[in-house]
């Protein structure tokens, strides 16, 4: 159920798209490369809300974006699958 005035977006890009722009109470910033190849299986905010942190499946990975910036900051590629993380 959605709120009567709560706009819901689909983002997505393409080859010769023209993108429309809505003018919107707020900002909304998105976050250039916030994708995993398969999928994600856990997504944390550090307590300061400076960085996300996220581990994707397949290949197993660990990613960590700076919230300030919104870009990614780096990422790690492990051996075996990440199952929770502090």
């Amino acid at each position: 159920m959605v709120a009567a005035d709560v706009k819901v977006y689909t983002v997505n890009a393409g080859k010769g798209k023209r993108v429309s722009r809505e003018h919107v109470q707020g900002n909304i910033e998105l976050i250039q490369g916030f994708e995993f190849p398969e999928a994600s299986n856990k997504i944390k905010t550090t307590r300061d809300g400076y960085y996300a942190i996220a581990t994707g499946t397949y290949k197993p990975q660990t990613k960590v974006w700076d919230l300030d910036e919104l870009n990614l900051k780096f990422e790690r590629h492990s051996d075996a699958e990440n199952v929770d993380f502090t």
